[in-house]
């Protein structure tokens, strides 16, 4: 049993003293897709237009209340298009891959996504799966509900974990914040109420959309929520157990990670109680230079709109040193203010489970550094001066094209604090609120035409001791950002 955090966080630590190396099981590659053989799709409309917003103007909306009428079938397909839908055709030698919407560790995808649609035109109430290359839903049983139209993320524990093994439930939960970004951000491009779940029973759960929970488990739950449509996603784990299509495997032979699923469990206790959310910028151990004020541009540099940034959005890794104007910076800093709905009463707010930091490295007007970010009202802190870059590259497993990035947005965390406020589930927090502000990075960087990588893979304690974090600290993820080649 894993008795806290810090226990599964640091067992799956990078050391470069300790890396042990194991092949990969080319035999044995998991299927990025989940399929339901001689399972009839709903094939789902395809010639359904868009919307045109930019990102700035969608992240500066907020969403409606309510909104009458009930949902259609072209506005499910746009919001799973806008989602997590496949983009770029790459042609390999050993056959064509499709990258997507969302950014996945090592393209491995873990992530599936299900539906629970009420009476739309053309398709009757029920449970659906996503297949991502038809575009279409897999019915997989019918339901009672009327009103609601609920997505879930899910992650199958084999497609990471064949190549990160233990390790892997960090990008688990790291992706479904990538795809639940996407999701959030739909439904506010299409003006359409909604609310953002990490909480919920997560056995009733996963036996209500039919998953072995030794391979599959839900993570997280996007709800619309219309005029009068007030079924909440608890409902759904009140549900017997109904029979559902059985699947493909995933791989020929999926091999267990205990340790996976034995931090899952441990997380799937719900906190005890509603907290006030942590202060994480006060509690890694650093001191704050004075407050530098970092407003929301005007206008923000884009290039392209949201739509455009979903289907262009890659991973970038030939920055060039050239300097990045601040009016950049700025604009990069206005997309991390996370914003969604408030929580239904009892269910904790994870903005503020993480503290949002940077080094700056090449920014017009800007001292080399270390910053953290204030979220209310907006400001930045020097915490250290100096070039961290080159350091930073190499403490993210020696890759030296890091130290080329103009930015590297570092999401932060006090272990100890994290679950002292909400227990293990804080961990699911902390890690898909990093995932959910990641996918937004690369957003904003795309549609500014600048480079976007993330990274998952670092030497843990070398990139605590670089930024002089107390013990309890870590850096979850580095998202670096710049100018790159055209």
């Amino acid at each position: 049993m894993i008795q806290s955090i810090k226990e599964y966080h640091n067992r799956t630590s990078y050391d470069r003293h300790a890396m042990g190396g194991v092949p990969l099981d080319w035999t044995n590659q998991p299927d990025v897709y989940k399929r339901y053989p001689g399972v009839k799709g709903l094939p789902l409309p395809r010639g359904v237009g868009l919307p045109g917003d930019r990102l700035s103007a969608i992240v500066r909306r907020r969403p409606p209340q309510g909104l009458e009428g009930p949902m259609s079938l072209e506005m499910l397909s746009r919001i799973l298009l806008m989602s997590y839908a496949r983009t770029v055709l790459v042609r390999h030698t050993g056959g064509d891959f499709h990258y997507r919407s969302a950014p996945s560790a090592g393209a491995l995808y873990p992530c599936e996504l299900y539906a629970v649609a009420g009476p739309i035109s053309g398709m009757e109430p029920g449970l659906y799966h996503y297949a991502i290359p038809d575009h279409a839903l897999i019915p997989l049983c019918p339901t009672p509900f009327q009103e609601a139209l609920t997505l879930f993320v899910t992650a199958i524990f084999f497609r990471s974990a064949w190549k990160y093994r233990d390790r892997a439930y960090r990008y688990h939960l790291l992706d479904a914040g990538h795809v639940l970004e996407n999701l959030a951000l739909a439904f506010r491009a299409l003006g359409l109420p909604y609310r953002v779940h990490y909480d919920f029973d997560d056995e009733g759960m996963n036996e209500f959309l039919g998953l072995d929970a030794h391979q599959e488990v839900c993570l997280a739950v996007a709800e619309f929520r219309g005029t009068g449509q007030e079924a909440p996603h608890t409902a759904f784990t009140a549900m017997a157990k109904r029979a559902v299509p059985v699947s493909s495997p995933v791989a020929p032979r999926q091999v267990d990670h205990p340790l996976i699923r034995r931090i899952h469990t441990a997380t799937s206790h719900l906190p005890e109680r509603a907290v006030e959310a942590p202060r994480m910028l006060h509690r890694l151990g650093v001191s704050l230079g004075a407050p530098i004020s970092a407003p929301d541009p005007t206008d923000w540099p884009e290039q392209m709109n949201h739509v455009e940034a979903l289907w262009n959005r890659r991973s970038k890794r030939n920055f060039v040193r050239t300097p990045l104007p601040r009016g950049d910076l700025d604009a990069l800093l206005a997309a991390l203010r996370l914003d969604d709905p408030a929580p239904l009463s009892g269910e904790a707010s994870q903005e503020e489970s993480v503290c949002v930091g940077f080094l700056a490295e090449r920014v017009e007007g800007m001292a080399s550094g270390f910053y953290l970010l204030e979220r209310g009202p907006p400001a930045i802190c020097r915490v250290a001066a100096g070039d961290l870059a080159a350091g930073m590259a190499r403490a993210c497993l020696d890759q030296e094209w890091l130290a080329n990035a103009a930015l590297h947005f570092l999401f932060l965390v006090n272990l100890d604090v994290l679950e002292a406020a909400w227990g293990l589930r804080g961990y699911r927090y902390a890690m898909m609120t990093a995932g959910r502000l990641g996918q937004r990075l690369y957003l904003a960087a795309t549609a500014m035409g600048l480079g976007c990588c993330g990274i998952g893979a670092l030497y843990d304690e070398e990139a605590s001791r670089l930024l002089d974090l107390n013990s309890e600290s870590k850096l979850l993820y580095l998202v670096a950002a710049g100018p790159v080649k055209k």
